[in-house]
């Protein structure tokens, strides 16, 4: 059972992980971290990995398992893990599957984590390019959040944090707007609760309403890359075509950033992989009520031709 913990400040973050854990555990930390926050390296068990999408790999796994062996950590330990999302996502998959299950602490340090992919159990890494195909469903015994992090995270990585909550925005009552504080932090995570709480294991089309502007979002990440795209600025566009779909776009979007015409048919090859997929490509839509509606490959990139043109 993830147990949730909000703080102000390090010092009582650290305190209240102190009486989480004993000697035997081990710490998998951002390495960029390591400078502005160091009261989380004082550990001997410390290992430190570079957070992108290039750790969520196979091949990454399976060398911080074999760390893991060298390190002595057994079924008895504790892992704990600091960083954003893709440290969640590959150290929480990690966890699950390293001698069949370990305790696992999560610190969550990015805004995006913050509010969404440290909730709701999700673990993941991706098949070559394509988002998080390879998972599992396993809660953290723990999850810390401390709003200290975020005085130190560059103003674009807040933004991407913002697109997860653009999309609450849409599918909630949430007020989108640019403020930050504890209370809101607490606010989206009651939110993301209420549909996960109801289908944990996302089988009968509660939690996928989770995945709104996600199709196209995981699309513009592989096709155009995470260099031109933060996975939050994936996610505003991802909105935008949803309720584009439905003729409901709004004029608050926060970004500039266009799709090429020149990568149309590589995102709707992309998209049709997505693992929301059943024999065509699904979206969720809002309409009277948010609903799942399924597109053929054509109806699809007709929609995508006139938005990209329009947008």
């Amino acid at each position: 059972m993830n147990k949730i913990y909000f703080f102000n400040e390090h010092e009582d973050c650290y305190k209240k992980l102190q009486s989480l854990i004993d000697d035997n555990v081990i710490f998998i930390i951002d390495s960029k971290l390591k400078k502005l926050h160091p009261l989380f390296f004082k550990k001997e068990k410390t290992i430190t990995v570079s957070a992108s999408e290039k750790l969520k790999n196979f091949e990454s796994i399976e060398q911080l398992a074999l760390k893991l062996l060298k390190l002595n950590i057994n079924r008895s330990s504790t892992i704990v893990s600091i960083g954003g999302g893709s440290i969640g996502d590959s150290i929480g998959f990690l966890a699950s599957i390293y001698m069949r299950g370990v305790r696992w602490i999560n610190i969550p340090t990015t805004y995006l984590s913050q509010i969404d992919s440290a909730y709701g159990g999700k673990t993941a890494i991706n098949l070559k390019d394509y988002k998080n195909l390879l998972g599992s469903f396993y809660e953290p015994h723990a999850t810390l959040v401390d709003l200290q992090f975020l005085t130190t995270l560059p103003k674009k990585q807040i933004l991407s944090g913002k697109g997860e909550e653009y999309k609450y925005s849409i599918i909630s009552k949430h007020t989108y707007d640019e403020y930050i504080s504890l209370s809101r932090i607490k606010k989206l995570q009651k939110i993301k609760a209420s549909f996960y709480k109801k289908d944990f294991f996302d089988k009968n089309d509660k939690r996928v309403f989770l995945n709104f502007g996600h199709t196209l979002a995981h699309a513009l990440e592989k096709v155009e890359g995470s260099t031109k795209w933060t996975h939050g600025e994936a996610v505003f566009r991802g909105c935008d075509f949803n309720l584009f779909l439905t003729d409901k776009q709004r004029d608050d979007l926060p970004i500039k950033k266009k799709i090429d015409q020149k990568s149309i048919n590589k995102i709707i090859t992309a998209m049709g992989y997505d693992k929301k997929n059943l024999n065509k490509t699904r979206f969720i839509l809002l309409e009277e009520q948010l609903v799942v509606k399924e597109f053929e490959k054509k109806e699809i990139l007709a929609y995508l031709k006139d938005y990209v043109s329009k947008q």
